[in-house]
């Protein structure tokens, strides 16, 4: 009965489910998490002497060692100075398609891989977008990771060259511009996670013929099996004069990683070429992009934070928002909590993931409303961003300056729009994240009506669901609300589908689709309907469910408070009910029921949880039994309290490890108190001190009944002793003792201090002791140095007091060995 659905990435939660085939009230589940390692990239220097030398690109990534034992390889991507140059095919309305950036490469695929001689303008478009099913395609690559001649598996963009209508020209092998972008970088040994790509020559190997001193070489490592595990690197020809890009926070300090929802994203660049009118604020303009699958892409205007000033920045911030709409909500007109949107000046992202922004120093076309607004097209420039629709400037047109074939103007300044070409500058951040399954614990719980977190057994009462997940709280002024049916069924890799509603008299069940583990009827009724002629309902993110008898239900989760990250699901599912026909998961003695969970913000957080449901007889299992004691204040067992005392009661009940309170569970002399959990004691609660009005002689009991179970019940009893000391006489008894005496009084009371000193008939002091809060003191017939004493009379003295009054007495005690 077990199953697994899908590809499995890096940080995945695989959940394992058996059921019994003799007896189907007997599931069990596990849970795995799959190891993630975040991986680095680097050059063998930043700066080579020259385009002629030979490098080494290293990439760590333990993760990526998929079989310890061969020698395997990963996907490395070159670009040379990216988004310096306009789309090569940027003549239609789609704003140019062909890459001129890692993100748009993603996008698009790239172009066609052109062999020598063939045109070069124009290649057409991949249009299949780079994905992990993709991204090492075939094999014969892998034998032969530098020149290996074929296409297949390869990927290329079309680099502008000489004589064509651009902003700058790339002198490469190819005449048409076409050059291969994906290279493999082969591991060092068979079990290391460390892949090295080592170029010979980095003309040769990249296909130039020549490189400008300061061009920019940008390895980017995308792991295949890991999508939000993104890292680049650079290196430069001869030297590094640059402008400097990073994210920080609104104070403009340097910020690496950043929270949905609560975090904006500001963005500073340096770069004192910008500053070109020394009188005037200006502007810059910077792609930020997250390679994780369709995730977003973004182009961000900075303005001059003074005149004069080489810092531009994002006064404003950008808004970072979640991929999937936690509420359900979504876009107008769009099914499901789906949001992301390109283009729209707010950046939606996973947790997890790693998002880079570029800069290049150059000029971008203003918009031109008078030739480009009505044709919706390139020529709109910078006018065209944030409106939406990625075929208007995306990327927004460099700037010919003077020239511009678009407006059939002379050409007077080929590259006024081109600062520096070769300045490119970049920075990486993440995106924050926690697991609700961490690979060894799960922080989501089942809660009683009461609220209290039960584990192990349950009762035949309701159930709510409780989930710990930080990184959910995405609104920290506000209490938040995660929607069962978040992704409206466009991400369906797992859950119950409602294939018959609910009703009274129910035929055959329906078995899932994927397992006949996972529920067939939604006993609510109230998942969203599908499409016309669909056989099922949306399926759920979030619900509860008793694979037995194939009823679940959706529940949805409000945060307990602002900030918190802790959620509960705020409506309680019935397990069973004395009326018919109501909606419940219809248990039955010993039946398993499971919650599952799966974060909106990160799909590779999921966690499931199980526990076994007792009704009437079925009572709660041994080794969850219950125990019940009088203590002191500090938790310590007691045989007996003073008539001035107040009352303290510890329970241990392992049902209920995790909880915080037993409301009214404890009834002592008829009265219901509550026990609150004793921190760093699991399964351990205790209540405040009682003052019972205790008199000498009382005899108490105190009786603690399980709230998720009845049955189960533990009692402890007491007798009271009087506060007043009052003693009439001591003794020393047995008198004469072989092995040891112990002293005492007749009387009432407890002394708060008690001394006995033991002298020989020459008056020498052979032992003593005080103790306090007793009514005997025991002597074993040893000196205070452990040595026996001899057989003989010896003299006792014993003084007794509970601070207010005092007793003395003395008398003869013998030692008969």
């Amino acid at each position: 009965g077990a199953y697994l659905i899908g590809r499995f990435e890096n940080m995945d939660t695989l959940i394992g489910m058996y059921q019994d085939p003799n007896d189907a009230t007997d599931v069990a589940i596990g849970l795995m998490k799959i190891i993630d390692t975040e991986a680095s990239i680097s050059w063998g220097q930043e700066i080579y002497k020259d385009a002629n030398g030979s490098a080494t690109i290293t990439v760590i990534d333990p993760d990526e060692n998929l079989n310890c034992n061969e020698v395997e390889y990963v996907p490395v991507f070159i670009i040379v100075n990216p988004g310096s140059w306009n789309p090569v095919d940027g003549s239609g309305n789609d704003g140019g398609r062909s890459p001129t950036n890692f993100c748009m490469l993603l996008r698009t695929g790239g172009v066609s891989g052109a062999l020598p001689g063939d045109a070069a303008n124009g290649a057409p478009i991949n249009d299949a977008p780079i994905r992990w099913y993709n991204i090492y395609n075939a094999d014969a690559n892998a034998a032969d990771p530098i020149h290996h001649a074929t296409a297949d598996g390869l990927y290329y963009i079309e680099y502008p060259v000489v004589g064509e209508d651009n902003v700058t020209f790339f002198d490469t092998v190819q005449s048409g511009g076409i050059t291969r972008v994906l290279f493999y970088a082969q591991e060092t040994g068979v079990s290391t996670g460390v892949f090295q790509l080592n170029l010979n020559s980095i003309l040769t190997d990249l296909t130039f013929n020549s490189l400008n001193v300061r061009d920019v070489l940008v390895a980017y490592y995308l792991d295949p099996n890991d999508s939000d595990d993104f890292k680049l690197a650079t290196a430069y020809i001869e030297e590094k004069q640059h402008s400097i890009t990073s994210f920080t926070d609104e104070s403009r300090a340097g910020k690496d990683l950043f929270w949905l929802g609560r975090d904006p994203v500001y963005v500073q660049v340096i770069d004192a070429n910008a500053n070109v009118d020394p009188c005037c604020p200006e502007q810059v303009v910077v792609h930020v992009c997250d390679p994780h699958g369709e995730d977003d892409a973004e182009w961000l205007i900075l303005d001059e934070t003074s005149s004069n000033s080489p810092v531009f920045f994002t006064f404003a911030g950008t808004q970072l928002w979640p991929v999937w709409d936690a509420l359900g909500v979504g876009l107008a007109n769009a099914v499901g909590g789906f949001q992301l949107q390109a283009d729209n000046w707010k950046l939606e992202a996973f947790n997890e993931d790693d998002v880079y922004v570029r800069y290049n120093d150059v000029y971008y076309q203003q918009p031109n409303l008078a030739t480009g607004a009505a044709n919706n097209d390139i020529r709109l420039g910078l006018g065209g961003l944030g409106d939406s629709n990625i075929h208007t400037s995306f990327p927004p047109l460099i700037t010919r300056g003077s020239y511009n074939s678009f407006f059939g103007l002379a050409p007077t300044a080929l590259y006024a729009g081109v600062r520096v070409a070769n300045d490119v500058s970049f920075d990486i951040m993440s995106i924050a994240d926690t697991q609700v399954y961490d690979g060894s614990s799960v922080n989501m719980f089942f809660l009683d009506r009461q609220g209290n977190r039960v584990s192990g057994y349950m009762n035949s009462d309701c159930v709510f669901i409780e989930v710990v997940d930080p990184d959910q709280d995405e609104d920290q002024h506000r209490r938040e609300r995660i929607d069962a049916y978040w992704d409206g069924l466009q991400n369906v890799p797992f859950g119950p589908a409602a294939n018959r509603d609910f009703g009274c008299v129910l035929g055959e069940r329906i078995e899932h689709s994927v397992n006949a583990l996972l529920g067939d009827t939604n006993i609510f009724n109230d998942a969203p309907n599908g499409a016309p002629n669909q056989v099922f309902h949306y399926q759920p993110k979030l619900y509860v469910l008793n694979p037995r008898s194939g009823f679940w239900a959706a529940v949805d989760l409000l945060e307990t408070g602002p900030a918190t990250g802790d959620f509960v699901s705020v409506i309680c599912i019935d397990l069973t009910n004395v009326y018919e026909c109501v909606p419940q998961l219809g248990v039955v003695p010993g039946d398993t029921i499971v919650a599952f969970y799966q974060d909106p913000s990160n799909h590779s957080d999921s966690a499931m949880i199980s526990i076994k449901v007792g009704i009437g007889g079925g009572g709660t299992p041994p080794s969850h039994q219950s125990t019940t004691m009088f203590v002191d204040a500090n938790g310590g067992e007691v045989s007996a309290y003073t008539d001035a005392e107040m009352v303290y009661v510890k329970v241990i009940d392992p049902s209920h490890a995790g909880g915080e309170i037993l409301a009214g569970a404890l009834r002592v002399e008829g009265q219901a108190f509550d026990l609150m959990a004793v921190d760093g004691a699991a399964a351990t609660f205790i209540t405040a001190g009682l003052d019972l009005g205790l008199t000498a002689g009382q005899v108490v009991t105190a009786t603690y009944s399980d709230p998720t179970d009845l049955t189960d019940l533990s009692s402890d009893t007491i007798t009271v002793i009087a506060s007043i000391l009052a003693i009439d006489s001591f003794y020393a008894g047995p008198n004469p003792f072989e092995t040891e005496v112990t002293f005492g009084f007749n009387g009432t009371g407890v002394a708060t201090t008690m001394s006995v000193t033991i002298y020989d008939l020459a008056g020498g002091i052979v032992w003593e002791t005080t103790q306090t809060d007793v009514s005997e003191i025991t002597w074993d017939g040893h000196a205070g140095g452990g040595t026996p004493l001899a057989n003989g009379c010896y003299i006792y003295a014993i003084t007794a007091t509970d601070g207010t009054n005092t007793f003395d007495g003395n008398g003869k005690v013998f030692v008969n060995r």
